[in-house]
């Protein structure tokens, strides 16, 4: 079978599901399909890891040969506007193997969203094509090693594409995300975490604290405009230094099965008080 039957098939066994796609009505003069076969922005294809046919774009009939169909898993449809909070941190972890978790509170493709360092205006990780539901958590891992547990990729496919047996740093219960940029931990200081869709919307804020009276100026600035935006209360600095708008985590652990600071409840209010520390909950309910 050619690779474009071979996406015809996929085409029409997704139709019969309901996943909204556009099957290509023309041939060649082979009297093989064309190559307009599309999944649409709601729906994805995961071939060998990689997403093939996001956000509109035709399958790749190179990479779609027939084994490689065969094996394909179908993330579709996935419909609605995914949104999501940061709901646990732990930035004092040795080698920059930091964890950030987040809570999914509107199901639907993460594809686009991002964590970012406010402090340096960088992006930490940015989401892979993840279909989730309302309520998911997603474990971001920053710095990844494979020696010490981290899987050899982000899961997309399940919450168990590579399970705890194999990778022990993961969470079977928790979508597990590695860094995919130049590995780096976030610093154990005043921090200013971004969460924000694919079109720099800002979705959350985390705001966090050493509290040891010093902070500096990228600091300063990244709660400022945080304030600006809506995102973090109150609106404005009762100190110059800005911490004590900020959540105090000054006694997080330095282990992964410490101590972390995360969301007290389901309610958000962009206050500190929306945070605590206590025993880490990394891929279960705070």
């Amino acid at each position: 079978m050619s690779s474009m039957k071979t996406l015809y098939t996929l085409c029409a066994a997704l139709a019969l599901v309901g996943a909204p796609l556009s099957c290509a009505s023309s041939r060649d003069p082979n009297g093989d399909l064309d190559s307009g076969v599309q999944v649409q922005r709601d729906a994805a294809v995961v071939i060998d890891g990689a997403v093939a046919g996001d956000s509109g774009q035709p399958l790749d009939a190179a990479v779609a040969t027939p084994d490689a169909m065969a094996d394909a898993a179908v993330v579709g449809p996935c419909p609605g506007t995914a949104a999501a909070v940061i709901n646990e941190v732990n930035t004092n972890i040795p080698n920059g193997r930091d964890l950030v978790e987040l809570r999914v509170t509107a199901a639907g493709l993460l594809t686009g969203m991002r964590l970012v360092n406010g402090n340096a205006s960088s992006t930490l990780v940015n989401i892979p094509a993840i279909c989730a539901a309302a309520g998911d958590l997603v474990v971001l891992h920053l710095s990844p090693i494979g020696s010490n547990g981290n899987s050899i990729a982000s899961e997309t496919t399940s919450k168990t594409q590579y399970p705890m047996a194999t990778s022990t740093a993961n969470h079977d219960s928790a979508w597990d995300v590695n860094q995919d940029v130049t590995a780096t931990g976030i610093a154990f200081t005043d921090t200013v975490l971004l969460l924000r869709r694919a079109d720099t919307t800002l979705m959350d804020v985390a705001i966090l604290s050493n509290v040891d009276g010093t902070s500096s100026a990228t600091y300063i600035s990244a709660v400022e405009s945080a304030q600006a935006a809506s995102g973090w209360l109150p609106a404005s600095c009762a100190t110059t230094q800005c911490q004590d708008v900020a959540a105090d985590f000054s006694t997080v652990s330095d282990l992964v099965t410490g101590t972390s600071i995360q969301r007290t409840g389901a309610t958000d209010t962009n206050m500190k008080t929306d945070w605590t520390v206590k025993a880490q909950t990394w891929g279960a309910a705070n």
